[in-house]
């Protein structure tokens, strides 16, 4: 005895997810008969890399732990699941996996005069096209330091980090560096008399006493 085709039919159902399990967009669903060679490849229009629901960016992150492969020959029901994550910049890299460094300048400028706070974004994972993952991309701060920084008008060019940053200084994410000029200018010496007398003759008129020149003799 045998099947005659069409006999014994399963169902290839492909699901949309977020990380919560939420459905993202409809699922793919076909049934074919036993037997039937089936093969889906990513970045097509059955798995795509990136879904677009409500204005927002969701880019493909993996399958889901359970599924069933990508290609096969059809002896049961197949339930493959693609799970997605907000990508609100669209840069296509998850936010998840995005880390942002934060500079500061305190008491003075950036080289460009200006010192509004400096924000550089790094990825913290790479996706790799052969594996289908997210794998670490340990980021580092390179040549996003800031330089040539300059004091305002009441601190010396005397300034610092307040953390040992340099080129090869891992990333973290949110955290903040400021470099600050904290050295701050005398303030201009003013020089204070009162003169009783002059040559034996007492002096009753304060305003009429030349000003003070700091090292001159009255």
């Amino acid at each position: 005895c045998y099947a005659r085709p069409g006999e014994y039919t399963h169902s290839i159902t492909i699901n949309y997810v977020g990380k919560d399990g939420s459905v993202l967009q409809e699922p793919y669903s076909v049934t074919e008969d036993d037997g039937y060679s089936y093969s889906f490849t990513f970045g097509s229009g059955k798995i795509p890399r990136v879904i677009v629901k409500d204005g927002t960016n969701y880019v493909f992150n993996c399958f889901t732990k359970g599924g069933d492969a990508l290609s096969g020959t059809l002896k049961a029901d197949v339930v493959i699941s693609a799970e997605y994550l907000p990508d609100s910049d669209k840069d296509g890299t998850p936010d998840e996996y995005e880390a942002t460094v934060t500079y500061k300048v305190e008491n003075g400028f950036w080289s460009d005069g200006t010192n509004a706070d400096k924000k550089e974004e790094f990825d913290l994972k790479k996706f790799d096209a052969d594996s289908l993952t997210w794998v670490a991309a340990e980021p580092e701060l390179g040549d996003t330091i800031p330089t040539g920084m300059t004091p305002d008008s009441s601190h010396l060019a005397i300034g610092s980090w307040d953390a040992d940053i340099r080129d090869n200084t891992p990333v973290i994410g949110g955290k903040v560096y400021t470099y600050t000029f904290d050295t701050a200018i005398a303030p201009a010496l003013t020089v204070e008399k009162t003169v009783f007398s002059v040559g034996g003759v007492e002096v009753a008129d304060q305003s009429a006493v030349p000003a003070a020149v700091l090292g001159g003799v009255i």
